[in-house]
């Protein structure tokens, strides 16, 4: 579980650090109310396979004396973005109706788009992260495997 949670830091890092060097934002802190829909942005479009077993796994295989400070933090993150994902529905968004939410949809994508265009680095730093993830759970597999 301590390897996942690693993956889950390095990620919110790396959206945060995103974020921060978006263009007209070097010099403005960023706080939840941009990271939060960032985060959840990019944990759609990553597709991460079984993703929720792998919340639940860090949850109870994570010894709650270790699941402290920034991992615990940035967990958190992970976790309200996942449930915002599984809870929401265009129509129960107050005031808001589905071409307009279609709208801002398509604007963060062209955001993300631009933010990755602007810091190719950052990019890489995005897919570096996948294959690290990938690396990860096909050890944690082979792991397994080799325990039986």
């Amino acid at each position: 579980p301590r390897d996942k949670v690693v993956c889950v830091i390095n990620c919110c890092k790396l959206v945060l650090s995103l974020l921060f060097h978006m263009p007209g934002n070097e010099r403005r802190a960023v706080g939840a109310d941009e990271f939060l829909p960032m985060l959840i942005y990019v944990v759609l479009k990553s597709n991460v396979q079984q993703l929720f077993s792998n919340i639940k796994y860090m949850e109870n295989y994570r010894h709650p004396s270790l699941m402290t400070g920034e991992g615990a933090y940035w967990f958190t993150h992970l976790v309200s973005a996942t449930s915002f994902l599984e809870t929401m529905k265009p129509e129960n968004l107050a005031d808001v109706d589905r071409n307009e939410f279609l709208a801002r949809v398509e604007e963060v994508d062209a955001m993300w788009r631009e933010v990755t265009a602007v810091n190719p680095v950052g990019a890489e730093q995005v897919e570096e992260g996948r294959r690290t993830t990938n690396r990860l759970r096909n050890e944690e597999q082979q792991r397994v495997v080799n325990d039986l």
